[in-house]
């Protein structure tokens, strides 16, 4: 049975009476399974590397996005109320708006269109891109342990191209219009993307239902907040680790260095929370070495996936808005 380590527990605790009691435990399968995946960030990544490649019912672990009911307004809602009273308990809160595109391929994508590329297009040269539009909504707050301004994602709308909405009768929205009703949303209620794309797998879901894809790809924009949220518990009993090279020193952790200090916690929890207490020797259950083995063994099969990721980021400028 899963578990997770306590103080992860108490931290997604407010998310849980937006679930049915069924569809939780297999939420937290999914959300510890997309955080220790070292490639893809796909269902099936998620529970192989979890030691449930051989589960019989692995449908209902689809079923959490392509038909749970749960509204993912509410649970930006949430994820909101913690990054504000972790971050910005006093205010002022700094928003930022800006977009990215999701590059996806097929006749079943409905809401995709045809965009410039903002990476490979120049004054001189224009690049197409072929995928979907998300725009997304950022609470801007200085990380204490980070040293800077992370642009933490919390509420991200998909932004569907005119021929879908004129497919549909229905009014396209720009842009500007997209951002003015997230804003309004909010009132009722950096270099985020690239972090997002390189270290949480966006553009790795194989998800084909229209409601799948509308929850797949702010999931995991918010799990970059989420993750800040957890390292943000963590510094008070283990400080962060600043991966450091001859070749390269950092002063600051960036983000894959609190991805990798919650990775070690779910690890940690998994394979020594019964071992003995001994220094130099502890016991690991055998399934569990095996899991990990298979992990690391298939790691580097996922380099390739990792670099096109990072090549692929967009840079965009961002709408600020004050509140």
């Amino acid at each position: 049975m899963l578990t997770l380590p306590p103080a992860m527990l108490t931290l997604l605790a407010p998310f849980a009476p937006l679930f049915r009691r069924r569809v939780w435990p297999s939420a937290l399968v999914l959300v510890a399974g997309t955080l220790l995946a070292p490639g893809k960030r796909t269902v099936t990544a998620a529970l192989r590397v979890m030691g449930l490649a051989q589960a019989r019912r692995f449908e209902r672990y689809h079923r959490v996005l392509n038909r749970a009911q749960w509204s993912s307004l509410a649970v930006s809602r949430v994820l909101l109320g913690l990054l504000v009273a972790a971050f910005a308990p006093t205010g002022p809160l700094l928003l930022g708006v800006d977009e990215t595109i999701e590059r996806r391929r097929g006749k079943r994508i409905t809401a995709k269109g045809i965009y410039r590329d903002p990476v490979r297009s120049s004054h001189e040269h224009f690049v197409k891109a072929s995928g979907l539009r998300w725009i997304c909504l950022m609470l801007l707050v200085p990380v204490p342990w980070a040293g800077r301004v992370w642009a933490l994602p919390f509420l991200t709308a998909l932004a569907p191209s005119e021929r879908y909405d004129r497919e549909r009768g229905r009014r396209h929205k720009r842009l500007v219009d997209w951002a003015r009703q997230l804003l309004l949303v909010v009132r009722r209620l950096e270099v985020t993307f690239e972090e997002a794309r390189r270290h949480l797998g966006v553009e790795t879901q194989r998800q084909w239902s229209d409601l799948a894809i509308r929850r797949t790809t702010p999931v995991l924009l918010g799990l970059f907040s989420l993750v800040t949220l957890l390292t943000h518990q963590s510094v008070s009993r283990t400080p962060v680790l600043i991966r450091q090279a001859t070749w390269y020193q950092k002063a600051q952790p960036p983000f894959a260095d609190a991805l990798a200090l919650v990775r070690r916690e779910l690890w940690a929890h998994g394979a020594f929370r019964l071992s003995a207490s001994e220094p130099d020797m502890v016991k690991v259950p055998r399934r569990f070495v095996e899991r990990l083995t298979e992990t690391l063994c298939y790691a580097a099969c996922t380099a390739k996936v990792e670099l096109r990721l990072h090549d692929a980021c967009t840079s965009a400028p961002s709408i600020v808005a004050r509140g």
